[in-house]
């Protein structure tokens, strides 16, 4: 191809820097590109010599890690490519797919189960560790395509995986049953022209137009008419979607998961579901900013970060800490950070004061991110103090746990310097921080006239009900050996908060009343 570094007439395409050597009898042309350097080999400079052998960049939009140390990643015009296993140095990646790369995702159930994509809504899925990529879409979402080969009119299309956190947690601790795959309800989300649609069934069967099967094949659904989209993340329960725009606003749809999204209660294609409700937008003042990530607390749904983009500004980390209320409201926790922009950010699992920050010029953090005005600091220190993560732009930071016992570890995708990874706040036993709740099982859920609270939580105990708009509507107090049994026959349907609190400790969960 013309691009190809063996090809002597043809040079990389998206050109950053061109400089000249006139020191001899002839010019020398030195050209930057997405492809390496590349140099002129004749006195016309109409051929070129690629010279990035031993030149290791690559410029990251988005990364993934799973549990085995493997990495994937979408890369500016060198596509996405993976990583694989722990060595050192690490192996070479190897391409699964061309183009631009940008959003990539492993499954964190099945990581054999890759998700990747290219410019203008190319989305793409492989069942095989990286190959055979294939395409995921049912006719109801090829019904709004920008075009033929353009699915989207988004260069860098927002994508979001949810899998359930109970069959995750259960992989992660016993290993593979082989039925994961059809019991984990994945779900992925995706931002299209008219807003946003989820794929219900990520991965089932591709599907056939000749003989669609409602539970066995790929199906769309349409759940937001929001545009504009820069940022997609669900709670760890995966019932509400806060979507991050490129306009200053962050919008939560709630009810996903009860919410009947078949085609036969949505016949038409673009249809959004009315059990979905009205979206709620969250108070952030910013203006028009880009709203460039959304970072949710794993123990606490309701603290949510948003980091912002743009530059000559004064305020770019916000945090709401009644994110699922009904008029939720961020408020800025900048502090003494320098102003400049913040691309990423990561709430830490293990410690939720612990805030991982990816910026215009590298990773930033704070112990103390749930203080009123945080303390940030660089974050770049190596192994080896002489090799630090380079002060170049962070896109993306993802943390990944094998065991629940373990601590994260957080990988750094940047643009220009490849992938950084940290084992720093990697521990042999999980710390349960003043924050962190221990889970309730509640079921079942929607409820009609009772529900089932299980958690470790044991003895004494008080219990607190909450409507969205965050009014008591009961309290009760008692010794749980295990299960609490709780009415809800007097209650109206809708969404309710259970609090749990027990000695130093407490748990919240989320409930749905349905008569």
């Amino acid at each position: 191809t013309f691009n190809s570094p063996v090809n002597p007439f043809g040079i990389h395409s998206d050109k950053h820097w061109i400089t000249f050597d006139t020191t001899g009898a002839d010019p020398i042309m030195f050209v930057c590109s997405d492809g390496g350097i590349a140099r002129s080999t004749d006195a016309e400079i109409s051929r070129y010599k690629d010279i990035s052998t031993g030149y290791s960049t690559a410029q990251f939009f988005g990364i993934d890690a799973d549990v085995n140390g493997r990495i994937v990643g979408g890369t500016q015009d060198n596509g996405t490519m993976i990583i694989s296993g722990e060595s050192f140095p690490r192996n070479p990646a190897f391409d699964i797919l061309g183009g631009d790369g940008f959003q990539s995702i492993f499954s964190e159930v099945n990581p054999k189960i890759i998700f990747g994509e290219s410019q203008y809504g190319n989305l793409r899925r492989s069942l095989l560790d990286g190959s055979a990529m294939e395409s995921i879409w049912d006719n109801r979402v090829e019904s709004v395509f920008a075009s033929n080969t353009r699915p989207t009119g988004y260069f860098n299309n927002p994508v979001y995986l949810w899998e359930d956190p109970a069959i995750v947690n259960e992989v992660k601790n016993n290993g593979p049953t082989g039925q994961e795959d059809a019991t984990v309800n994945a779900r992925l989300y995706f931002a299209m022209n008219d807003g946003v649609w989820v794929c219900k069934n990520a991965f089932a069967k591709p599907h056939d137009p000749n003989s669609p099967t409602e539970d066995k094949q790929v199906r769309w659904f349409r759940v937001s008419s929001q545009t504009g989209v820069q940022h997609l993340e669900t709670t760890p329960d995966g019932n509400s979607l806060f979507i991050a725009t490129r306009n200053g606003k962050v919008v939560r749809i709630d009810s996903l998961l009860t919410a009947k999204l078949d085609t036969i209660s949505l016949p038409v294609a673009n249809q959004i579901s009315p059990m979905l409700g009205t979206p709620v937008v969250l108070n952030l003042p910013v203006g028009n900013r880009t709203v460039t990530s959304i970072a949710i607390d794993a123990n606490d749904p309701n603290r949510v970060v948003a980091t912002l983009g743009n530059y000559n500004n004064s305020s770019y980390v916000y945090v709401c800490e009644d994110a699922l209320g009904a008029a939720p409201s961020f408020r800025s926790i900048h502090s003494n950070l320098p102003d400049f922009p913040v691309y990423h950010a990561i709430i830490s699992v293990d410690d939720p004061d612990i805030i991982i920050l990816g910026t215009e010029f590298g990773i930033w953090a704070t112990t103390n991110g749930t203080a009123t005005n945080p303390t940030w600091a660089e974050a770049l220190e190596g192994k080896d103090p002489t090799k630090p993560l380079p002060r170049s732009p962070v896109f993306d930071v993802v943390q990944t746990t094998n065991k629940n016992w373990s601590g994260p570890r957080i990988y750094a995708g940047t643009h220009g310097m490849g992938i950084w990874e940290s084992q720093s706040l990697l521990t042999s036993v999980r710390n349960k921080s003043k924050k962190e709740s221990i889970s309730i099982l509640a079921y079942p859920n929607p409820a009609n006239n009772v529900v089932n609270l299980a958690s470790d939580i044991k003895g004494a105990y008080t219990l607190n009900m909450y409507s969205l708009n965050g009014t008591l509507v009961h309290s009760q107090e008692g010794s749980n050996s295990g299960t609490i049994k709780l009415s809800t026959e007097t209650l109206t349907n809708g969404n309710y908060f259970i609090e749990l609190i027990g000695q130093d400790t407490k748990a919240v969960s989320k409930i749905i009343v349905q008569h």
